[in-house]
């Protein structure tokens, strides 16, 4: 018989890592790269454009809901990133999270592709955890 985990239980497991999702730090990669379960840490070329500095939490997660998809979700608030006046022309494909020892722990890549860093862009993050993996 399979094991089967009540939405409370998804809750609550999922509540229960929040310290830990506050503790990591939120990075943007400018490769044209598709993040997937296997992926390696060096896949992620971050980013490096003027104004740019990777976000340390906390990230103001909410509290755990079930979410449409019948999955426990917490989303944090928007962070935001902000490029300085002069820019080279990067592109930013995507967002990573990492611990304190720099492994990747989460990733999202941008749906319409790459996005052109323009002269005092803001780029707005909003985090939205699952209890479960999505494979790519």
């Amino acid at each position: 018989m399979a094991l089967v985990l009540s939405y409370q239980g998804q809750l609550a497991l999922l509540n229960s890592k929040l310290p830990y999702l506050e503790g990591l730090t939120l990075r943007l990669y400018k490769n044209d790269f598709i993040p997937t379960l296997i992926s390696k840490n060096e896949d992620f070329l971050e980013c490096d454009f003027p104004g740019y500095a990777s976000i340390f939490g906390p990230f103001g997660f909410g509290t755990p809901f079930t979410n449409a998809d019948d999955r426990a979700e917490t989303d944090s608030a928007v962070q935001t990133f902000t490029a300085a006046a002069q820019q080279p022309g990067q592109y930013i494909f995507g967002y990573f999270l990492t611990d304190d020892s720099g492994n990747w722990i989460y990733a999202e890549r941008r749906t319409a592709g790459g996005l052109l860093v323009t002269p005092n862009m803001q780029y707005l993050v909003q985090l939205r955890i699952t209890d479960r993996a999505d494979p790519g």
